[in-house]
């Protein structure tokens, strides 16, 4: 059985090059493709955080030790199991806001741009004025790492990446957060 010709019959398109953009594709398919790949760190804020309380205090003590080096700090496992509101807990943790000064929320997800996660945690870390946007428009993605880098001049800064699914969005932006 011709699989290419039920497809046709049934109007079933490939999917499975939606992350490639061929010319022959409409835009909207693409996009709405790109679209639903992506994803937020939503996190219910009444949600009850039950059973954590160690793990909380643990990672906790681990970010607040003092490093002289930057330091990683992976929360990885099952999608629902909680990574995002752990790490959300953290984050808003008066301990760690007091502790850095410095602070950016990013998420990643199946579809990323290194330009736009260069944006994002700028705009995480500046906030989204109008003067900010306006400059980052005009910036390219080595001005932006080179931008990026001059804010993270501070001896302590957290960054959350949430929603990180490959290695190499990672490497993409990493040289740009380290020292």
């Amino acid at each position: 059985m011709d699989i290419s010709h039920k497809r046709e019959t049934y109007g079933i398109r490939d999917m499975n090059n939606a992350g490639e953009r061929p010319s022959n594709r409409p835009n909207n398919q693409y996009d709405m493709v790109r679209t639903l790949r992506r994803t937020t760190s939503y996190v219910d804020e009444d949600h009850i955080f039950v059973g954590f309380q160690d793990v909380v205090q643990t990672l906790l003590t681990e970010l607040l030790k003092p490093e002289p080096h930057r330091r990683v700090i992976s929360i990885y496992g099952m999608g629902g199991l909680g990574k995002t509101t752990l790490a959300r807990n953290l984050y808003i943790s008066p301990n760690i806001a007091s502790s850095f000064p410095t602070r950016a929320w990013i998420c990643v997800s199946q579809e990323y741009n290194t330009m736009d996660l260069l944006w994002n945690i700028i705009k995480s870390i500046q906030g989204c004025t109008k003067e900010t946007l306006d400059l980052l428009e005009k910036m390219t993605e080595r001005d932006l790492e080179i931008y990026l880098r001059d804010l993270l001049k501070e001896p302590k800064y957290h960054v959350v990446v949430d929603d990180l699914w490959h290695r190499e969005a990672w490497e993409s932006f990493e040289m740009s957060i380290s020292r």
